[in-house]
């Protein structure tokens, strides 16, 4: 899933390039995708421990709502790499 948000970031910087908006300062750039990266790495361990919690919840609904939180912050890191991308 976030190689698929990384390459539609790719996709559209391209885009930028080629329409000559992409001007950001690369520094910048080089320090966005690195928090990005960050962000990702922190995402993966917390599904990771999302995980272990669910299992261990006796009640249905609170384990599907661990679940249900961990893919949202998944997504939500999805579209903050795709942004990152695409303003780098």
């Amino acid at each position: 899933m976030l190689n698929t948000a990384g390459l539609m970031g790719t996709s559209g910087d391209q885009l930028l390039q080629l329409a000559g908006v992409a001007d950001v300062d690369p520094k910048l750039q080089e320090s966005l995708v690195t928090m990005a990266k960050e962000v990702a790495s922190a995402t993966a361990a917390l599904v990771v421990n999302a995980r272990k919690v669910a299992s261990t919840c006796s009640d249905q609904s609170l384990q599907n709502q661990v679940i249900m939180s961990a893919k949202q912050t998944a997504l939500a890191t999805q579209s903050l790499i795709a942004c990152t991308k695409v303003s780098t």
